[in-house]
């Protein structure tokens, strides 16, 4: 605790994980993860995507969701990946758009070599 205190992101993600059990996300999860995110930590960033995508402790909402998605896939494959299909499929209220589907499915791509 003292470690998330002092602003350090993998703490603050990791407290967010403790207190974020079996599909259920307590306030304070959120708070440890928005913590973590706005220090640009990816885990924390595609794990409010995630919050947010499935409604998971706050209502569901799509343009939050992506907002982090979108910054956690600056360095995180999975978040490439939803927002790759995401744009295949005209998921999360995102249009069907093939070339920005295919630029998030490369960088994925990319983030493995």
């Amino acid at each position: 605790m003292v470690s998330a205190q002092k602003n350090i992101p993998f703490a603050q993600s990791a407290l967010g994980d403790i207190f974020s059990k079996n599909n259920k996300t307590s306030a304070e999860a959120i708070t440890w993860y928005k913590a973590a995110a706005v220090q640009n930590f990816p885990w924390a960033c595609y794990r409010l995507g995630e919050i947010y995508a499935k409604g998971q402790g706050v209502p569901k909402n799509d343009a939050e969701a992506v907002k982090w998605y979108r910054k956690a896939a600056q360095d995180y494959r999975p978040s490439q990946e939803i927002l790759g299909n995401a744009y295949k499929e005209g998921l999360l209220g995102l249009p069907q758009d093939e070339e920005l589907a295919r630029y998030w499915l490369v960088e994925r791509a990319n983030l493995v070599l």
